[in-house]
């Protein structure tokens, strides 16, 4: 039975490992995350989790821990169905206490379901327990995986959503810089003249005697460079988020956060600009994940909830679009603003922690 033992202590393992990280790259917004930064991995920030395995991937990896633990205590047990309807009710029971608001989280019929699918695999995967231990054996490690079940429970607690207070004293709390899906949509104003200034340069497009260059997260810059030693600013056009630009005849394509604004740069450059001269695609392109560009060791300011309208949800049943807006930067610790696509690591003074 070794060797039985030996494959359980593998799956308990394994399930701790992928347990700690999808909670440190794609669950930023748990109590757990902040403390897993050996996990973290960048290249995984930009992987879109299917919203089922994103939501409920907890519950059935918490199930598989209890059922783990269940199965380490009851070695005197040749039942290979006791850890298995032990960990359905007590993963059950966590999940119904968020119910009736008894623990932090929302309650989701579907994490009960992920809870009876990881009890079923373990069921199915669980080997008959040996009767021929020794007595003392089988109760030192009730003792040893007593305390673990005890810390399977807690384990629980730190997955959910975060519901404290940031505390300045042991946290750096910023106060995040929103966007409103009604900000991010207003009309757009071209700015004749040479007089703006390009503060973050982007991506630049030729198109005949036209030059366009992208002021990164700001909008485009439209220069005539009939004389390109010297070429002459015509137009700034203002559009929130801008980083990827596109020309095909007199259509310009340029992305505005989630959205694509089409603009016809012809009629802004004849002086015939009206509505009819851009149009907008709304939520073509996903979200920036504040946490991506929060510096390492700072929280959102206030119980975690405050701005739970401007980060994305993790409801299956909501859409993965924030309610009203979303968070493109932050108030730093001397009072200045740092703006999505501007964060570096030298422009901020923490060097501990992380999101």
């Amino acid at each position: 039975m070794k060797g039985t033992h030996f494959q359980q202590h593998i799956l308990g393992g394994l399930t701790v490992i992928i347990a700690a990280i999808f909670y440190a790259n794609f669950r930023g917004t748990t109590l757990l995350s902040g403390h897993l930064d050996f996990f973290h991995v960048d290249e995984l920030n930009a992987i879109a989790l299917p919203t089922w395995i994103h939501s409920h991937l907890p519950s059935f990896l918490q199930t598989l821990f209890i059922s783990y633990v269940l199965r380490s205590i009851k070695y005197s047990q040749n039942k290979p169905s006791t850890p298995a309807i032990g960990a359905l009710l007590l993963a059950s029971v966590l999940e119904f206490l968020q119910l009736l608001s008894f623990l932090p989280g929302t309650f989701d019929i579907n994490d009960v379901t992920a809870v009876f699918l990881a009890s079923l695999f373990i069921f199915l995967i669980t080997p008959h327990a040996s009767l021929n231990q020794k007595t003392h054996t089988i109760k030192h490690k009730k003792l040893l995986h007593t305390g673990l079940i005890t810390s399977s429970f807690l384990l629980s607690m730190a997955c959910m959503e975060e519901t404290y207070e940031c505390n300045p004293t042991y946290s750096i709390c910023v106060k995040p810089i929103t966007l409103t899906w009604e900000e991010l949509r207003e009309d757009i104003n071209p700015e004749y003249g040479n007089t703006a200034v390009i503060t973050v340069p982007g991506k630049i497009h030729v198109k005949d005697k036209y030059l366009f260059i992208v002021d990164n997260y700001r909008g485009v810059h439209i220069f005539d460079q009939t004389d390109p030693q010297n070429p002459m600013r015509l137009v700034f056009i203002p559009i929130k988020g801008a980083l990827d630009i596109s020309v095909n005849n007199e259509l310009m394509y340029v992305n505005s956060f989630t959205d694509l604004t089409i603009i016809n740069y012809q009629l802004i450059l004849d002086g015939n600009f009206d509505a009819t001269a851009i149009s907008r695609k709304n939520l073509i392109f996903d979200i920036p994940s504040y946490y991506s560009f929060f510096p390492k060791g700072t929280y959102l300011e206030g119980k975690s909830d405050k701005y739970s309208d401007y980060y994305q949800p993790h409801n299956a049943e909501e859409s993965k679009y924030p309610k009203s807006g979303f968070i493109i930067g932050y108030i730093d610790t001397d009072n200045q603003e740092v703006l999505y696509g501007e964060f570096t690591e030298t422009n901020s003074n923490q060097t501990i922690g992380g999101m």
